[in-house]
């Protein structure tokens, strides 16, 4: 049975994409704009240059282009980034390093979500994808699309250099390639 809901997962990942995204945006509004009852007990904006300040623009920018589905996977990285620095800044100190006596689940789950994202990218139904099929690059790119059967990734084998996972293992350095690089370069 749940084989059959698999080939729904590009539609359940942009619905989950776009929805969180929402959720996420509006904690950036309530921060820089005062929507939503803005921020704190006055319901006011931040200024800029605090750490909420950069919050609040993370969460705006960011969350906007989650909801976009544009540049999905960086994104998301900064948005975990984010998270997880809000865990250890602001809820540790309140009750220790347990979410359950520091009050940050939200930060906890969002850092978790973001990181889904970070590697699964978009899905189909994003700007990513479209930009991704504008180039020619569409079924190169794992995030954009449903895994096909067998296990194998599109475009065959192991991620190539275009998706950062460096060459496949049949091809062996290029010419002005080195196959270690230089002594002291720092390691993927």
């Amino acid at each position: 049975m749940f084989d059959e809901l698999r080939k729904y997962e590009p539609t359940f990942r942009t619905v989950a994409r776009i929805g969180i995204g929402l959720l996420f945006w509006v904690h950036g509004a309530q921060k820089l704009l005062g929507w939503f009852g803005g921020f704190g007990q006055d319901g006011g904006t931040v200024e800029l240059m605090t750490r909420f300040g950069a919050a609040g623009i993370i969460e705006f920018f960011g969350g906007l282009a989650i909801i976009l589905g544009v540049l999905t996977r960086p994104v998301a990285l900064i948005l975990a980034l984010e998270m997880l620095i809000a865990y250890f800044w602001a809820h540790v100190p309140r009750g220790g390093l347990w979410w359950w006596a520091n009050g940050g689940e939200r930060a906890l789950l969002y850092c978790f979500v973001w990181l889904y994202f970070s590697t699964a990218g978009a899905g189909p139904f994003s700007l990513d994808a479209r930009m991704a099929a504008a180039a020619g690059a569409g079924a190169a790119d794992p995030g954009l699309g449903p895994e096909p059967s067998g296990g194998e990734r599109p475009g065959g084998g192991a991620p190539g250099p275009a998706s950062g996972g460096g060459a496949p293992p049949s091809s062996g350095p290029s010419s002005g390639e080195s196959g270690g690089g230089s002594p002291g370069s720092p390691s993927t």
